[in-house]
């Protein structure tokens, strides 16, 4: 009976090592990728500049090599908010497979089965299941946050620059923080719950596989309206720096429709909406399912 779930119990040991080495590696990542050599990057600027003038045939006086100049250095301001982005999405999605594949092998396994004759108060058990891997998504996430931070500030004061550091910044970088720990939370809850619901591994994987695949496609060509509420948007959306900008539009008469974005905070409380959601259905639906 156990074995399924000490192997299940191994994963989840291995995979939540995964996150920080991931962490560790996107800061070397970053540092290797970043330099302060300026002249360099003009040249290459210019080289570029050339070969498309030499190639196209076009007027030298109409193309500017600014077109073609990329900032080596790491500007933390600019990147470090989109590098938050990046780790807290991924850290989010091991914690929905962690929560999952251990709630589908309390079941498989039959454990939950044994809990149950012991506590027959089912809520109590689902709550208990939930909550440590909530804990361990918050636990997992400020680890990831505070390699990637660290990581972000080291190549900036070496191989960039820290300019437009305020306290406002700072304070906008810890609501961000925030954001992304609950996200986090909010998907290992989701998965976990979601596993109990199932009482398979299996089955959340290939509902939210079909649900990306196929679901989201329909709502981004014909559900326009609700492409806001989308996993794969409210994600990102939950841990950007600022609310979206304003549509912005061109003289041509081109706007930007930023309506497909929530702002920060209603993102994050609508992934912990439907994590607490489908907790509920859960508890609903174990309530009086028999034990087999």
């Amino acid at each position: 009976m156990s074995g399924q779930w000490l192997r299940s119990a191994r994963v989840f040991r291995i995979t939540a090592a995964v996150g920080p080495l991931l962490a560790v590696c996107y800061g070397v990542h970053l540092w290797l990728t970043h330099n302060t050599d300026l002249a360099a990057a003009q040249a290459a600027a210019e080289r570029r500049r050339a070969d498309l003038i030499a190639r196209m045939g076009v007027d030298g006086s109409l193309v500017d090599a600014g077109q073609f100049y990329t900032d080596p250095r790491y500007l933390l301001t600019d990147a470090l908010p989109d590098d938050l982005t990046v780790a807290t999405s991924v850290t989010a999605c091991i914690l929905f497979i962690l929560g999952a594949s251990l709630g589908g092998a309390d079941w498989q396994s039959r454990a939950a089965n044994v809990w149950i004759l012991a506590e027959p108060r089912r809520h109590r058990l689902l709550l208990a299941r939930v909550s440590v891997v909530a804990l361990a998504g918050v636990l997992l996430a400020l680890a990831v946050m505070a390699i990637v931070g660290t990581a972000a500030v080291v190549t900036a004061l070496t191989r960039g620059t820290a300019d437009g550091v305020t306290a406002a910044w700072v304070a906008d970088m810890l609501q961000a923080a925030l954001r992304g720990t609950l996200v986090v939370a909010a998907l290992g809850a989701l998965g976990t719950s979601f596993g109990w619901a199932a009482r398979s591994a299996v089955i959340p994987f290939a509902t939210v596989f079909v649900y990306v695949l196929f679901a989201e496609a329909v709502v981004r060509n014909s559900l326009k309206a609700l492409q806001p509420w989308t996993l794969t948007v409210l994600l990102p959306s939950a841990t950007e720096l600022k609310p979206p900008a304003p549509p912005t539009c061109t003289p041509d008469g081109l706007c930007e429709d930023a309506s497909a974005i929530l702002a920060p905070w209603p993102a994050t409380l609508a992934i912990t909406a439907l994590a607490l959601t489908l907790v509920a259905a859960t508890w609903l639906l174990i309530r009086h399912r028999e034990v087999r």
